[in-house]
């Protein structure tokens, strides 16, 4: 299951482009022969030589970007941290840590549901509480790998690509770092040490406020562009305005607090930022799943990026209208705090 949803998103969903002099020597089925070898050397004891297939630089054979993050992805759903320096050689340190959260985060999932299921793959979980709790995982970690994969994907686009590329990939770079390591390992003894998540959170609330919030209207105008289409879908129709009205009120929310912080209220600016991070993060995760579902129409992966979105959309993307109303009132934290 796994490796079919690598393949659907990098082959079906975000089409990946080879025509880059850089590419030339690949194609498709290159690509997915390799895919399907790392996941069958990935469950010996040939971590290395999976390795030395997958260079990570632009020496060599170089591959692209989303293609190295679907590699360690694949490599880390089965090994773990034993084959973490595979991706860390690579300058995008933020894919490496979103995609080994998501990898083992997928991982727990598929050992849950295996507990629960045995090997019968089309079981039914009877019990509703353990059904919400397995569809939350593989939500959270299918969306956090999309997450990942788009974002690299952006970065192989940059270099023939307009500024707004690089920009949208600068912004989602902290989301990628903080959010699958916050919520893809919810389950398992990995945590996110505090310190990590609110400096990113905050280097990307003071950037968009240097930006004026033009990176943010970069972002609304792709969402935009996935709910007109999943609109068009009787299955989707129903998810289409939400990522962009809650993204909407999001950075309207974001505009409001620089002009605190461009008044010469940093602090008070800055006071939520992870707040704001967090549910910047949701906005776009239901995004990027609504973009797959809309992608999927009349294919076999429908009904699993379907049932995703449902989740999101009833049970997570909510809650950025909690995280809204805290964003714009900041004096909740004048109060003592007791400690």
């Amino acid at each position: 299951m796994f490796l079919n949803a690598i393949q659907f998103a990098l082959f079906s969903w975000l089409k990946i482009d080879l025509s880059q002099t850089r590419f030339s020597h690949l194609d498709l089925a290159q690509i997915d022969q390799l895919l399907q070898l790392t996941e069958q050397l990935s469950r010996s004891a040939a971590h290395s030589n999976v390795a030395a297939l997958a260079p990570l630089t632009d020496s060599g054979t170089a591959l692209p970007n989303v293609v190295n993050a679907a590699i360690a992805a694949i490599l880390h759903r089965s090994a773990g941290p034993k084959i973490a320096h595979v991706l860390q050689v690579h300058h995008d340190a933020h894919i490496a840590a979103g995609i080994a959260a998501a990898a083992i985060g997928w991982r727990d999932y598929e050992r849950a549901l295996v507990s629960v299921v045995g090997e019968q793959k089309d079981a039914i979980v009877e019990d509703l509480a353990v059904r919400l709790a397995l569809l939350r995982a593989r939500a959270i970690s299918e969306g956090a790998l999309a997450l990942c994969l788009y974002t690299a994907n952006l970065s192989d686009q940059a270099p023939n690509a307009d500024h707004n590329t690089s920009k949208l990939s600068c912004l989602l770079a902290p989301i990628v770092q903080f959010w699958p390591a916050k919520y893809a390992l919810a389950t398992t003894d990995f945590a996110t040490p505090l310190s990590i998540s609110v400096r990113p959170a905050q280097d990307l609330l003071a950037s968009i406020f240097a930006d004026g919030g033009a990176v943010l209207l970069l972002l609304l105008q792709r969402i935009a562009a996935t709910a007109q289409a999943a609109a068009k879908q009787p299955k989707l129709a129903k998810f289409a305005p939400n990522a962009l009205e809650y993204g909407t009120e999001l950075a309207q929310a974001a505009l409001k607090l620089g002009a605190q912080f461009n008044a010469g209220q940093r602090q008070t600016a800055l006071a939520n930022a992870s707040i704001f991070l967090d549910a910047l993060a949701w906005v776009v995760v239901c995004w990027l799943s609504l973009d797959q579902a809309n992608a999927a129409i009349g294919t076999a992966e429908f009904d699993r990026l379907n049932a995703n979105c449902r989740y999101l959309d009833g049970y997570e993307l909510t809650k950025v209208r909690a995280a809204i109303v805290v964003l714009t009132t900041p004096e909740m934290l004048s109060g003592e705090c007791g400690f």
